[in-house]
């Protein structure tokens, strides 16, 4: 079942050097929806990701920084998430945590569908480890507190739809920020499973910006063939249906 969902937990956190000093791993699940036969993606990075670009300079997006506020700590500069702006323009805010990622599958760019977002502070939260059943864990932690936050504190979870596809197309996701100059104490890994195979496809690129990766969801062929079947015979199906009832007629 398809749901909005977009939680915050708050908290204050002292200055930091970079913009990503912080901030985790990234992690993409891709699955198919027992109900519907749909490819469903769940995203899990750092906020601060998606204004990477921004925040190093590389950028110039009106739209991101009116989701962020400034203030100066111990000489250091702080960027906190603004809650009134995304909550004034969620769509601009949940544009802002998908423009880094495009998904493709035969040869079309799939414009995914957001089934539920969330923010989550690791302060005053245990926050999950790595892994679906703790990415997915995150969607269900919710607590809003009004206030702002750092955003190199900030994990954000997001379960999105990819529709018009068979489960066991290839899938081909990008991402697309414009590279990031980078300390060299600072060090992220991408993780990609790809959970239509058995056992699941992982894919690990160590790096801030991993390459196109290309999923086959080769194990779970014999889901997609059975989908693709059903289709084929429903129509076919529903046409003997009604040449014998004529016929009875």
């Amino acid at each position: 079942m398809r749901f909005l969902l977009l939680c915050l937990l708050i908290w204050t956190a002292p200055a930091q050097a970079h913009p990503l000093t912080g901030a985790k791993s990234r992690e993409i699940h891709v699955q198919v929806d027992p109900d519907d036969g749909e490819i469903m993606v769940l995203l899990r990075f750092p906020l601060s990701f998606a204004f990477a670009s921004a925040l190093a300079g590389q950028t110039d997006e009106e739209i991101q920084s009116a989701f962020l506020t400034t203030e100066g700590v111990s000489g250091s500069v702080v960027y906190r998430l603004n809650q009134s702006a995304y909550e004034d323009d969620y769509e601009g805010f949940t544009q802002v945590l998908l423009k880094d990622y495009r998904f493709e599958a035969r040869g079309q760019v799939i414009e995914p569908i957001i089934g539920a977002v969330s923010l989550i502070s690791g302060k005053d939260v245990v926050m999950p480890g790595a892994g679906l059943i703790s990415s997915q864990a995150l969607l269900d932690m919710c607590a809003e507190v009004p206030g702002k936050d750092y955003i190199g504190d900030v994990e954000v979870a997001m379960q999105l739809y990819l529709t018009d596809i068979f489960p066991a197309d290839t899938l081909k996701i990008a991402v697309t920020t414009p590279p990031v100059p980078l300390p060299s104490t600072l060090a992220f890994n991408t993780h990609v499973i790809d959970h239509r195979s058995t056992p699941p496809v992982v894919i690990t690129h160590a790096g801030f910006l991993p390459p196109a990766i290309k999923l086959t969801g080769r194990n779970s062929q014999l889901l997609g063939d059975w989908y693709r079947l059903a289709w084929l015979l429903i129509p076919i199906l529903g046409i003997g249906f009604w040449i014998r009832r004529i016929r009875q007629e």
